[in-house]
Order: C-alpha cells, then structure tokens, then sequence
C-alpha cells in the first residue's frame, strides 16, 4: 500500500495537484490539516481515497485526530496544533504513546521532522504550499506486513524531487 503524505495547503493546490500527478503509483493520500476542504477538492478532481483531519485554521477548538489500521501498522493523524507542536514535541509524544500507535503523523509548523520515540516513528512532511524554510515537501508512506517506509520528498520546478527514505520495521 502506498500513501500520500500533505499538510498545509491553505488553498494553494497547485503544486499538490503535481506532486499527485508525479507519484501516479499511490493508492490513496492523508492530509493533515489546512485546509481539510483541499483534501476534498483534490480527492474530487483525482479520483483518490483519501483521509483528512482538520488543522487550526479549520476549527480551532474541534479536535480532529485519526486513527488509522493500514497493513498491520497503527496510524495517528493529527494537525498538531493542539498539542504545541510549535513550541515541543513532548504533548504529542505522550499521545503517541497513550494510543500506541506505530506511526505518528503531524504538520502545522510548516517545516519537515522526522524522529524516534520509544518505538514510534513521528513524521511531519512539512508544508507543499507554504514553507516556512522556502522548500515545498510530502511524503510517500510504503506500508507492507507490518512494515513501513516512510520517503521524504521536497518539490521544485526547476528539478526532480529530492527524497530520502526512513525505514521502520514494526516490532511485534
């Protein structure tokens, strides 16, 4: 199963609508938030599945996290603005580890992350629409038997998308 990874479009769908021209082998995308109804405009012009959670200029106040069970690996969505992704990543550790999830996903900083905690893997692709380090970037989440790739890319019109690959096998 491979999977699209936005955030952060805020109504700029042009590069997005590229980037899913490009990666024409995914199956469905995940979009974390800002704008939702963006998911929902490109899900209708694609023809994708797609998951989508809300982000803070959604609705504020309204939590909107996911789980997600996608080839025996445990997925939660989340804007991240609720848990101060901005200022620590501590508070949306802590959920990762309540929920147990193999695989956290997040973006509102506009900036990509990629780490480690105690056996989950927390992912952020960034913004493909507003950058905040001026590189538009997403990810490509491979998910087989358990195990999960997750591919960094970063966007320009000038060049081939540049990657690099995180690689996390699920421990049982």
């Amino acid at each position: 199963m491979k999977l699209l990874i936005l955030s952060d479009t805020h109504g700029s769908l042009m590069t997005a609508r590229k980037v899913i021209l490009a990666e024409q082998d995914v199956e469905q995308f995940l979009h974390l938030g800002d704008f939702q109804r963006d998911a929902r405009n490109l899900a209708r012009e694609t023809g994708l599945l797609y998951t989508a959670v809300k982000g803070n200029c959604d609705s504020y106040y309204e939590r909107d996290d996911k789980i997600l069970n996608a080839g025996g690996v445990k997925i939660l969505l989340t804007h991240g603005h609720h848990y101060n992704v901005k200022m620590s990543y501590d508070a949306l550790i802590y959920k990762g580890q309540e929920e147990k999830a193999d695989l956290v996903l997040f973006g509102h900083t506009h900036l990509p992350a990629y780490f480690e905690e105690e056996n989950t893997v927390f992912y952020n692709p960034g913004s493909i629409a507003r950058p905040k380090n001026d590189i538009k970037s997403y990810g490509i989440l491979t998910i087989e038997k358990g195990r999960f790739q997750i591919e960094h890319k970063e966007w320009a019109e000038t060049f081939p998308a540049i990657s690099r690959v995180f690689e996390k096998i699920k421990r049982g």
